[in-house]
């Protein structure tokens, strides 16, 4: 069967609170030539598209790209409130004792910077997550080689239309020949 070496392919599902899009744009290369563009949550999943990219769409320029928009934003990190009020009494302390009774600072912007008072929540990708996006990853490879398919399709009609039509004329150009020599 015969592939174009051009190629796309579209899809965007949801998984809990993500919406997920995956795209894929394959041009003309002798050899694979892939890009991968994926946030680093899913860069572990990396190699699994690269191996299926590889056995399915074999040769081409190939661009993946893989985003991610948060229907319900997460949550950025935790407060630790411990650490914050012992802050907060820590520097209320050494303005007292310092005697700077008319100084009214900003304590909060002061205070969320502060080491451990804010921890970020690392998101860890669950099975069940990898196992949706691997799927959907596998059926847009399948979208880009049914595009391929079609196209090439395509012009293999258009090829075999313009030979019927030069096959056709042929006939017409031999009167011009004893001219032309």
């Amino acid at each position: 069967m015969q592939k174009s070496m051009t190629g796309f392919g579209h899809q965007t599902f949801i998984f809990q609170k993500k919406q997920i899009t995956i795209d894929i744009k394959c041009l003309n290369s002798k050899t694979l030539d892939l890009n991968v563009r994926i946030p680093n949550f899913y860069k572990e999943l990396e190699f699994e598209f690269r191996t299926i990219v590889t056995k399915h769409l074999i040769r081409g320029k190939i661009d993946i790209s893989l985003n991610v928009e948060w229907i319900e934003p997460p949550i950025p990190g935790e407060l630790n409130k411990t650490a914050f009020i012992h802050y907060y009494n820590s520097l209320l302390d050494l303005k007292n004792e310092l005697q700077l009774y008319q100084y009214q600072p900003e304590w909060f912007s002061t205070l969320v910077r502060m080491p451990d008072v804010v921890s970020s929540i690392q998101h860890k990708l669950e099975d069940d997550e990898k196992q949706c996006v691997i799927q959907n990853f596998e059926q847009v490879v399948n979208q880009v080689n049914d595009f391929r398919t079609k196209e090439a399709q395509t012009l293999v009609a258009d090829i075999s239309n313009r030979v019927r039509l030069i096959d056709s004329k042929i006939d017409n150009i031999s009167i011009f020949e004893k001219q032309r020599i």
